[in-house]
């Protein structure tokens, strides 16, 4: 439902990620493993995947901890970096 909503609305997401969540959309859908959504959403917002949440995660991250193994994968296709851990200067 989200997915097709999101097709029908594009602009729809993009609004949504300027409010300050402690986590983002990818983040969510990678934690649940939903990978049209995740698809979707890098698609759209390729900046969302190098934001990190509260506690320094990525969202592959977040697949990787919740062993949503097919997101962090596909992720990794797009670009290794998003196994990047933070150092004290990315703060």
């Amino acid at each position: 439902m989200m997915y097709d909503t999101l097709a029908d609305h594009p602009d729809s997401l993009l609004e949504f990620v300027k409010i300050d969540f402690s986590i983002t959309l990818l983040h969510a859908a990678a934690e649940t493993g939903h990978l049209k959504f995740v698809e979707e959403i890098r698609r759209t917002c390729p900046d969302l995947a190098m934001k990190y949440d509260e506690n320094r995660y990525l969202a592959s991250h977040i697949a990787a901890k919740s062993g949503k193994y097919g997101v962090l994968f596909h992720m990794l296709s797009i670009n290794l970096n998003f196994l990047h851990l933070p150092s004290e200067e990315d703060n």
